[in-house]
């Protein structure tokens, strides 16, 4: 059984201050714009977790080959008596793992940025829809006179999921193709 193949078409430049606005006049628009946002959050989130895991394993080997060479050429290094303690105080001390350690604590802040952001647009979802139900039970979106609120009325209601999904597509950058073989 084949499993589908999944390629990542466009994923769209992430910027905090436009993805984490809504406009509060078109909730139901903006509802539908969150699994989307989610999945380009959680697309960067994955790819600094490799980022990350990369620079970890790139730290993993410096240290592992100066160690054998720290081991194998001890005057290179100013030691004349090899111990544990001084192998690991010149692992710790040289240019290469200081730089390596530098790198991996930068790709984990950004991992970790990442990871906010996608918590908030999780909860953003949630209050978002949790917030469209409350005022549409509230006929928040009824004027005065009884009827729908003028640029409202196209949204609410009156549209098929599939109509208000194809009117987004339009607008929203693909961010997954399906191969089809």
């Amino acid at each position: 059984m084949n499993k589908p193949e999944f390629m990542y078409a466009e994923v769209k430049e992430l910027s905090f201050q436009d993805d984490f606005r809504i406009d509060e006049h078109d909730l139901v628009t903006e509802s539908y714009k969150q699994p989307m946002l989610a999945f380009n959050y959680a697309c960067a989130q994955a790819e600094a977790t490799r980022e990350r895991d990369k620079k970890k394993q790139t730290l993993e080997i410096t240290k592992a080959e100066l160690d054998s060479d720290v081991r194998a050429n001890p005057g290179r290094y100013g030691i004349e008596k090899i111990t544990e303690n001084v192998v690991s105080s010149t692992i710790l001390s040289d240019e290469k793992t200081q730089q390596a350690q530098a790198d991996l604590i930068q790709a984990q802040y950004e991992l970790n940025i990442l990871q906010a952001a996608v918590d908030s647009i999780v909860y953003q979802k949630k209050a978002m829809i949790d917030n469209l139900v409350e005022l549409m039970k509230m006929n928040y979106y009824v004027n005065q006179a009884g009827t729908p609120s003028p640029g409202i009325q196209a949204n609410v209601g009156t549209k098929t999921r599939e109509a208000q999904e194809k009117e987004l597509a339009k607008n929203l950058p693909p961010i997954i193709r399906r191969n089809k073989k």
